[in-house]
């Protein structure tokens, strides 16, 4: 299933807008299907945890060799990376019960409130088009 002119409900208004569509037309609310906050969210969220992990890591070899060496260094460099990416992994755990709400209000206000089980989908479709990108560039 395609998503190009296919239309799904603005959160704030709740009318059918382009899937595509970053802005509301309608009534202007920005990021209507909940997607780009989300995507950010999860970008910030593993760089600020796998920076404190890398960095923490990263100090604590430093200072349990007792000095900067090339061997201290190097571990420091090859685990704080390691633990960085690690924080990207917690990022993604942490916002995975936000997810989880925001899929239920999508579910319960297409299928429900709307009887649109087609906007379900597709809007699950445009999640993993949104957010697989997302975790991708997190990883590499």
């Amino acid at each position: 299933m395609a998503l190009d002119n296919s239309l799904l409900y603005c959160r704030s208004c709740k009318r059918k807008i382009n899937a595509e569509a970053k802005v509301c037309p309608q009534c202007g609310a920005k990021d209507p299907f909940y997607l780009i906050g989300l995507g950010r969210k999860m970008s910030l969220l593993s760089f600020v945890i796998g920076l404190v992990l890398g960095a923490g890591f990263a100090g604590g070899v430093i200072a349990a060799f007792g000095t900067i060496n090339i061997l201290s260094l190097a571990l420091a460099i090859i685990g704080g990376i390691g633990l960085y990416r690690l924080g990207a992994i917690f990022a993604i755990l942490i916002l995975s019960n936000e997810v989880e709400k925001i899929k239920k209000k999508i579910n319960s206000d297409y299928r429900y409130n709307f009887n649109d089980v087609e906007a379900v989908k597709k809007w699950e479709e445009l999640y993993d088009k949104t957010m697989t990108p997302t975790i991708e560039k997190i990883f590499h």
